[in-house]
């Protein structure tokens, strides 16, 4: 029966209405539950939907895409509102050439991955994904802990180089100090080398007698003539040995010198006394 059947066609065009919009809904629903925003352009260029991500990472009044604006309109909004910045310098060096272009009505693809900083400083991971029907898909992705962690690691890496051609530079003055230091010091020992061989060389000449006496081991470290006295006076000798030769009477003088000596003290300088030769006389010595 004809009357029949039409009830029947409605009631099936409203179960298929029902579920296309249950099916929308969760479609929504999942949309809007997504990390991205996504904004889908038709073939007119307008926007087709786009998810509540996409309003709050990009900032778009939804009053705006309501409207279904085109992506230009969208540009334009965004270049009014400062999110690009002054000359575009929020976006990485791909997406503002792309955006220059598309300003002067070159309609080139934009490319695939391109980077911008919102001017609250949040950084979005920006795709393009064109559609076989001329249409375009773009997402939006917040990565800004991982630009942020990736900024720290390379000023930590670009602080630790600074410390360590800091510390090259020292450690390279450090070792140019102590080379001089190394080669003053030879300098030195040389020119005392050459300054005890013209002592000996002409204290072995003179017909002086001739000794050094260490003031605070008080032993004998050099005599010119160690046989002068009849006897001999080793270089390595001791105070004992010293005191052993001198004369009784002069013994206390020198004996007091020596204490002077031994405590720091600069005492005389000028000392005279007698020393006993080999065959028992006894010989005058001025120091």
């Amino acid at each position: 029966d004809p009357s029949d059947k039409q009830p029947r066609d409605g009631t099936q065009v409203q179960q298929l209405s029902d579920e296309l919009a249950r099916k929308s809904d969760a479609l929504q629903l999942t949309l809007d539950s997504m990390d991205q925003g996504i904004l889908s352009i038709g073939t007119d260029w307008r926007v087709n939907f786009h998810n509540r991500r996409l309003t709050e990472l990009i900032d778009l009044p939804e009053s705006l895409l309501a409207t279904r604006p085109t992506l230009e309109e969208i540009a334009r909004y965004q270049v009014a509102q400062g999110h690009y910045g002054e000359h575009l310098q929020l976006v990485d060096e791909p997406g503002r050439e792309a955006l220059e272009r598309w300003f002067t009505g070159e309609r080139r693809h934009f490319p695939a991955l391109y980077f911008r900083r919102t001017p609250a400083g949040r950084m979005l991971e920006v795709k393009s994904h064109y559609l076989p029907d001329g249409g375009l898909v773009r997402t939006f992705s917040d990565v800004t802990a991982f630009f942020d962690t990736e900024q720290q690691l390379r000023e930590s890496q670009e602080l630790l180089e600074h410390a360590r051609a800091g510390l090259e530079v020292r450690v390279a003055q450090r070792t140019a100090e102590l080379d001089e230091v190394n080669r003053q010091l030879r300098t030195e020992v040389q020119e005392r080398e050459r300054s005890e061989r013209r002592f000996r060389l002409l204290a072995e000449r003179s017909p002086d007698f001739i000794y050094i006496l260490e003031t605070v081991t008080q032993s004998w470290n050099y005599a010119n003539r160690p046989d002068f006295f009849g006897h001999p006076i080793a270089p390595s000798g001791h105070e004992g040995e010293l005191l052993a030769y001198i004369h009784p009477d002069d013994l206390p003088n020198i004996q007091a010198q020596m204490e002077h000596w031994r405590e720091g003290r600069p005492g005389s300088v000028a000392l005279e006394y007698r020393l006993r030769n080999a065959d028992g006389t006894w010989r005058w010595v001025q120091r």
